[in-house]
């Protein structure tokens, strides 16, 4: 083994990637997730928090809708930011 410690790290280490990437892949697929295009301009349509995506169905977490233009260089969020639906 100790001849192919290089080779065995390197091997585990190529695993502990493709193992990263088919999680990253598996989550996207169970949340619905989209590949994000990067621009000037900042938009989201219909975003959901991926956190709350784990602990709510997506019927009871308001997706959020926002844009900001590339004059725009401060974002402030106030207010309950939870995203969930309050039912009756």
């Amino acid at each position: 083994m100790r001849e192919s410690g290089d080779i065995l790290q390197q091997s585990t280490q190529g695993l502990g990637l493709l193992d990263f990437i088919h999680a990253k892949a598996k989550y996207s697929i169970e949340i619905m997730g989209v590949e994000p295009r990067i621009g000037e301009d900042l938009r989201l349509a219909e975003a959901y928090h991926p956190v709350l995506l784990l602990r709510h169905r997506r019927e009871e977490v308001v997706p959020l809708t926002l844009e900001l233009g590339r004059d725009a260089s401060t974002l402030i969020i106030t207010g309950p930011t939870r995203g969930e639906r309050r039912l009756p």
